[in-house]
Formats: structure tokens, C-alpha cells, sequence
């Protein structure tokens, strides 16, 4: 500064006339620093030494100005615009930490007239102008005195304002709601929402209707009759926002759902719901939006069984929650330490039941991802009290899930059941802790769950908790405790007809904690146990059919048989399986079992799980892609085989002839079958390029078994595989004679590649069976059939040839 004051003096000696600003102020040197350092004291400068009353462009003075703020101005830096435009250019030259540091000032002293300044700078990227009226704009809305401004700042610049809002909804109901009241007392609400992006309009045309301000169904009408599905995706990820991200509020005020955010989740979701029904032109649509809002019941079951506490939980003043869940939001691998530091300095010994039901009920129970990140982080918290109110918290989480009525039909409910069991198990036995038999005894819920028909939810559940013996040195088996419960689940799993999606939940259990399920001997605990036959969905009543859209009259010698009592499958375990994806595989593999064998689940349920795959990267046509349908082809196979070979022992010595088990074949061509109806007509390429990526794993998987010279290819599982695939792409419709087309080139180059295999005559006769199904669909087909024909009749008699050509259309 005395170099600063210095020169400041040499000027004035020399030149009677005012600095001229223009120098510093009117361009970008090419020493950005060194203008940087000379605009930092001046801008500090006493009006004496320094100031920017002759700017070329400023500011006038604000009404209501306080006395502190007029002091800060005395030598008019931050009214002259262009400073500030100098300011916002050299922070997006590569300086913003400078300016930043430089606004700090003004920000504390006079943000009124910051903001108003910014409002008239327009920059290439508007930087600075957007982080200032993010800092400011929540000032504003809390003072009442204010209103004025606002309405000013949004007449003179409508983006900037508009940016703030976006920032200022991440402040809490309290602050929406204002705003609200804000725009409406300025007679400007209507002109607000209109003029936000789609998403934050809809929250405030839904706090609006609350108020009475708005009549929204006309809104909705009219916003639907210009965006269309575009609309009402927004409306669904409000919603999703709503619920599971912004609900912070329902753990307020000690978890009293009469919360006023808490009572909008619901009712936005329900009138948004009715409200949308009529328009919704998408059927895929409506029904994640109504899985949505069932999610969100689910949640309500945590709620409303805290709101029963005798002794209500102790809530930390709303600041603290907002830092709170300010930390849990950021927390990640690389700054865990500090958000564990932060923490133990914001939250007192007082609030940590209130954080621990938060943590278990809003992030436990539906991030199950973040579940070792969690671990983390508690044990950079480093409390043995806080830990304890977590260990608590899961408990009785898990036992209000355990006692709901919805377990056995809502699967989202069962997912978060899953999730806590996990969890549980991480933090108790994961831990070397005991797993309190008072709490949870999961050998006793076992046992219940098979006499209820509960074991669809009870099963994933303790397979969860207790998937953490494997890293545990007091629990891993052979455990005494331990070893009892494995014995119970074997004998589960040898039952006859326990649905597949159970059977293989065991088989997951069972590998993760490496342990054979053929070395564990079952228990016979269940033996003379009852269990309730109607509307029980562990057990199968009657065998699967063929996969949908199948004709299986055609095919006598295929149909599916139940799953064998002793079924072992050996999940695959090659080297060019990416590490991580087997276990993901399987596990998104029993969630499609689960799907197809549950009788309440519809189209909806399998969208979504078709839409969670491409989501999650698998349905690139990389070599992700080949090694997740590698996984389940060779799981797919492995199985039919086991199963013949368990029942043709099982069957010695009474010389009768058992079919293997298809019921895993037909199950994986549903689920690439729903795979190809998820991608739309216009991109038809993407679907035939996935179909052939498919079709090329199965063909290799079959080749490699045909070169395994220890055990004869086994063709009938793959046999079936195509036949699936085969009629099910022949029952839909709609299809173009372009992507029939593509499918009949895909198989053409399948069974060319196959062609000098030595297989059973009647397998391949079986397949041309089904082509001629999938010929009939197109117009296109007769010249590509003749191709295919040639393929294979190296294969079959004349005589079969013949009757094939004479059943193929005109």
C-alpha cells in the first residue's frame, strides 16, 4: 500500500486532472497481475487517495441504503461498472481466485450494490456475476425490506435473477416459500415461473397451488399441451427430487410427518398423478411415475413407525441439519477424513440419535452403493456413542420393515429391506460385534418366513447380514453359530419347486462367502413344518413355460421342467471377466428372475430393469457388454446341464428318463428379448447391433464347449436358447422389414459359423421350425431364407428340406 500511496502522490504532482480510469479500467492488460494488484488498493483507497466517482459508467444510489454500506462506497469503486466489468473479464482470463478474493469486501459491506452492479456486466461466461448473486439473492429474500429490489434486479436482468432462484431452492422449504410470497406480492409470479427452467417451475407452481396462488391444473394443461412427454419427465424428476433428495425436512422438528414438506412430497405426487393421468401419452411413462410415488409409501413406513416413539428424537436446530446434510452430500473417498473432522465439530453428543435415524432411514436403506464410503466416514468420526446409535438405529429399522405388511408383494420395500441387511450386517458382524439374537435372530425370521410364505423377502435379507462372516474372523464359517443357518438355507434350497429367484439367491450367499452349498449338510428343521400354500410366493404351484410370445405346441420335445432338488450351479469364473462385473451380473440377474417368476409384476417392472441395465453401462455393445452376457449365457447353460445331471443321478435306479432344467434358458431369452423391445424404432441399428453382439457371445460360448475335449458338447440348452429368441422376435409387432432384415443376417452368420459342428439333426430341425415362424413376419424374407436354408441342409434329410421350403409363404 505505501508504494500504492507513493505513486498516487507522484501522479497528483504531475497531473492536476483526475486518474484516468480508463487505463485500468477499460481493457485487459497484457500484465493481468499487475492490474490486479494496482485495482486491489485501489479499490481500498481513501476517497482522498483514489476514487471511481468519474467513472465513464456507474451506478446511482439505492434506496434504503444502510449507513454502513454508504461508508463502504465513499470512494465509489463499486458503483463504476467498469471496474466490475474488468473484474468479471480478468476472472475468466484465468484470475477468479484473485477477483473472488477481492469481492470479499463488497460482499460483506455493500452486497446490495454488488449485485445491482453485476446485473448490467455481460460476459462471456458470466462467472462472477452468477457467484455473486447466489451469495447475495438469499440475503435478499429474507429481508423484508428488500422486495423492491428484487423486483428492480429482475426487470433490469431477468437470467441473473433466474440463475439465483436455481441456487436458492438447494436453501429449503422455508426460503421457497418466500420466494413464493416474493414474486406474488410483485405481481410477477406467473411471469417467474414461466420464465425458470422446467424443473425449478414446477416446484414453485406446486408451492403456489399450496398457497392459493396458483391454479395449477390449467397450468399443467397448458405446459403440457406445449412440452408434451418432455413435461412430464420433468414432473418426474421433481418428484424423484422431492422425495428422495430435498425431504430433508421430515427429520425435522423430531420427525413429525405434520411437516409441512413432508405433507407436500405426498401430496404433489398424488395430485400430480390425477392431474397428469389424462395427458400422458407414454405408457412407460406414467408407470415409473407410479413406482415413484409407491417408493416414497415405503419410505413412510420408517416415518410412521418413528412417529409412534414414545420418546420422540431430539432435533438439532435447522442450521445444524442444513450442515449436516450439507456434509452428506459431499462426503467421498477423497475428502472423508475432513467431512469426518467437520462433523464431530458441528454435531453435539445430544443430536446423534437424530442423525443416526437420518443415516439409516434417508441414506442406509436406498444407497446401498455408499454403504463402505459410510463405513468410512464413521470411522473417521471415530465415536463409539455415535456408532452405537447407528448399530440401534439399523435394528430398528430393520424390525419396522420386518413387521410391514407390504414385504410380500412391494418389492421396492423388500429393496430397502435388502439395503438395511446389508448394512447390518457390515456393522455388526462385518465388525467382529455380536449380532444380537434380541434384535435380529435370522435363523429364527427363516423359519417364520417359510411357514408365512415371507421367505421372498426374509431369504435376501439374512443372505445380506450374513454375507459379511466372510470377512469376519469371528463369524466366518465354520463358525458353530454360523454353520446351523447355512445348513437351514440348504435345506431351502433342496426343496422342490422353491422359485428360481430364491434358489438363486442361495447360490449368490453361498459364493460370496466361499463356502460349497454341496459340502454343507442340510438341516431338517423345516421338515415337519406347514406352510401356507395360497398366495404363497416362494414355492412354484405349476412349471414354467416357454418364454413369452413362444409357441411351445411346436416344440413338444422343450418344455420346462421345474428347477432339481440338488441343483449346484457353478458360477463362471473366466479370465476375461472383468473382476467387478460378476458379482453384478448375478446379482441383476437374480433381480430378473425375481421379476419373471413373481406373479404380480408386470411390463413396468421389467422396463425398469431393462432401463437400470442400460443406466448402468451394460447395453454399450462393448466389451462390458460381451462379458455381462457371457456371465449369464455360460450361467444360463450351466445350469440346464447340472440339472440333467443331478436328476439323471438322482434317477439310476429307476431307469426313468428326466429332462433337464430350461426354466434358466427361457428366463435369460425373456430377459435379451425385453432387452431389444426397450431400444425405440428410430434406433433399430442400436438394437441389431446389440442382438448381434448377443447372438456372437452365444455362438463362442458354443464353440468352446464343441473344443473341450474332456466333455461332449451338450447342444440342446443352446438349441433352446434359439428357439426362444427365434419366436419371440417373430410374435412382436409392428416391426419394419428392415430390422427383420438385420435379424435374419444376425442368425444367418450365427449358424453359418456352426456349420461343421457335430450336433443332433433334430436340434437344428427344430430351429428351422422356428425361423419359418420368424420368416412368416417379413415381406423380405424368402431370398435370406434360402441362404439359411443352405446353412443347414447339410444337416437334416431331403425330405425335411422339403416340407420347410413348402411351409415357407409365397
Amino acid at each position: 500500500m505505501e508504494a500504492f500511496l507513493f505513486f498516487m502522490m507522484v501522479v497528483r504532482n504531475i497531473c492536476k486532472d483526475p486518474f484516468p480510469l480508463h487505463a485500468v479500467c477499460s481493457f485487459v492488460w497484457k500484465n493481468m497481475e499487475g492490474q490486479l494488484s494496482f485495482l486491489k488498493h485501489a479499490v481500498l483507497a481513501p476517497p482522498e487517495i483514489f476514487t471511481f466517482v468519474h467513472s465513464t459508467r456507474k451506478l446511482l444510489s439505492i434506496d434504503n441504503m444502510h449507513i454502513d454500506e454508504q461508508t463502504a462506497l465513499s470512494n465509489h469503486a463499486w458503483r463504476s461498472l467498469d471496474l466490475l466489468d474488468v473484474l468479471c473479464q480478468l476472472a475468466e482470463s484465468g484470475h477468479a481466485v484473485s477477483v473472488r478474493s477481492l469481492l470479499q469486501y463488497p460482499l460483506a459491506h455493500c452486497p446490495r450494490t454488488l449485485l445491482l452492479g453485476m446485473a448490467h456486466i455481460e460476459t462471456a461466461c458470466n462467472i462472477i456475476q452468477r457467484e455473486v448473486v447466489s451469495d447475495v439473492l438469499p440475503l435478499m429474500i429474507k429481508n423484508t425490506q428488500d422486495i423492491g429490489f428484487v423486483l428492480n434486479l429482475w426487470q433490469l436482468n431477468r437470467e441473473l435473477v433466474i440463475w439465483g432462484l436455481l441456487d436458492a431452492q438447494n436453501l429449503g422449504l422455508d426460503s421457497m416459500l418466500r420466494i413464493i410470497d416474493i414474486f406474488h406480492e410483485l405481481k410477477i409470479l406467473s411471469s417467474v415461473i414461466n420464465s425458470v427452467p422446467l424443473s425449478l417451475g414446477i416446484k414453485l407452481a406446486i408451492l403456489a397451488s399450496q398457497r392459493g396462488f396458483l391454479e395449477i391444473e390449467s397450468w399443467l394443461s397448458k405446459c403440457l399441451f406445449l412440452y408434451k412427454d418432455v413435461f412430464f419427465e420433468e414432473c418426474l424428476k421433481v418428484i424423484k427430487d422431492i422425495h428422495f433428495q430435498k425431504s430433508k425436512d421430515i427429520f425435522s422438528k423430531q420427525f413429525r410427518s405434520a411437516d409441512l414438506m413432508s405433507d407436500l412430497c405426498l401430496d404433489a405426487t398424488s395430485f400430480l398423478l390425477n392431474a397428469l393421468k389424462p395427458h400422458i401419452t407414454s405408457r412407460q411413462l406414467f408407470e415409473e411415475l407410479e413406482k415413484v410415488h409407491e417408493a416414497v409409501l415405503n419410505i413412510g413406513t420408517f416415518v410412521a413407525a418413528t412417529e409412534r416413539k414414545e420418546n420422540p428424537i431430539e432435533a438439532p436446530p435447522s442450521e445444524v441439519q442444513d450442515k449436516m446434510y450439507f456434509i452428506m452430500n459431499n462426503v467421498s473417498a477423497a475428502n472423508v477424513e475432513s467431512k469426518g473432522k467437520e462433523f464431530s465439530e458441528i454435531l453435539s453428543i445430544q443430536y446423534y440419535p437424530w442423525f443416526a435415524q437420518y443415516m439409516v432411514m434417508k441414506r442406509v436403506s436406498t444407497e446401498q452403493q455408499f454403504h463402505d464410503l459410510y463405513l468410512k466416514f464413521l470411522d473417521k468420526v471415530n465415536s463409539q456413542q455415535l456408532y452405537k446409535e447407528i448399530v440401534q438405529a439399523s435394528y430398528e429399522n430393520c424390525k419396522v420393515l420386518l413387521g410391514s405388511a407390504l414385504i410380500k408383494s412391494d418389492s421396492e420395500e423388500r429393496s430397502l429391506l435388502k439395503n438395511l441387511g446389508s448394512w447390518l450386517g457390515k456393522v455388526t458382524i462385518g465388525r467382529n460385534r455380536v449380532l444380537r439374537a434380541c434384535e435380529i435372530d435370522p435363523k429364527s425370521l427363516i423359519i417364520d418366513a417359510y411357514e408365512k410364505g415371507l421367505l421372498i423377502a426374509i431369504l435376501p435379507f439374512t443372505a445380506k447380514v450374513l454375507e459379511s462372516c466372510q470377512s469376519s474372523i469371528a463369524y466366518q464359517p465354520p463358525n458353530p453359530w454360523t454353520m446351523p443357518i447355512l445348513g437351514l438355507l440348504s435345506e431351502i434350497y433342496s426343496m422342490p419347486n422353491l422359485k428360481m429367484n430364491l434358489k438363486f439367491e442361495i447360490e449368490i450367499f453361498f459364493k460370496n462367502i466361499g463356502v460349497n452349498i454341496k459340502s454343507v449338510k442340510p438341516t431338517s428343521l423345516l421338515k415337519n413344518r406347514k406352510r401356507e400354500i395360497d398366495g404363497n410366493p416362494d414355492f412354484r404351484n405349476k412349471d414354467f413355460g416357454v418364454a413369452q410370445g413362444s409357441q411351445p405346441q411346436m416344440i413338444d420335445e422343450f418344455k420346462s421342467e421345474n428347477i432339481s432338488p440338488q441343483n449346484h450351479v457353478e458360477l463362471p469364473t473366466n479370465a476375461g471377466v472383468h473382476s467387478k462385473l460378476l458379482p453384478q451380473a448375478t446379482m441383476l440377474f437374480a433381480e430378473w428372475c425375481q421379476i419373471c417368476s413373481h406373479p404380480g409384476e408386470n411390463d413396468a417392472s421389467r422396463t425398469r430393469h431393462v432401463l437400470h441395465l442400460y443406466q448402468s453401462g451394460l447395453l454399450k455393445g462393448d466389451d462390458k457388454t460381451e462379458s455381462f452376457f457371457r456371465i449369464l449365457t455360460e450361467y444360463s447353460i450351466a445350469h440346464c446341464i447340472s440339472s440333467g445331471e443331478m436328476n439323471s443321478g438322482a434317477l439310476q435306479s429307476t431307469q426313468e428318463v428326466q429332462e433337464p432344467s430350461f426354466v434358466a434358458i427361457d428366463i435369460y431369452a425373456k430377459l435379451v428379448f425385453s432387452i431389444l423391445n426397450y431400444f425405440r424404432e428410430q434406433e433399430s441399428s442400436c438394437k441389431s447391433f446389440l442382438l448381434s453382439k448377443i447372438v456372437t457371445v452365444i455362438v463362442r460360448s458354443i464353440l468352446k464347449d464343441a473344443d473341450d475335449e474332456k466333455t461332449p458338447l451338450y447342444p440342446r440348452p443352446y438349441f433352446r436358447l434359439f428357439i426362444n429368441l427365434l419366436l419371440d422376435l417373430s410374435s412382436r409387432d409392428h416391426i419394419t422389414d428392415s430390422e427383420n432384415y438385420q435379424v435374419l443376417i444376425v442368425f444367418a452368420n450365427a449358424f453359418h459359423a456352426l456349420r461343421f459342428l457335430k450336433s443332433p439333426r433334430s436340434g437344428y430341425r427344430h430351429i428351422l421350425v422356428s425361423l419359418c415362424c420368424f420368416l412368416t413376419s417379413s415381406q423380405q424374407a424368402n431370398s435370406h431364407y434360402h441362404r439359411l436354408l443352405h446353412i443347414t441342409s447339410s444337416l437334416i434329410s431331403a425330405s425335411t428340406c422339403r416340407d420347410l421350403v413348402t411351409h415357407t409363404p409365397e
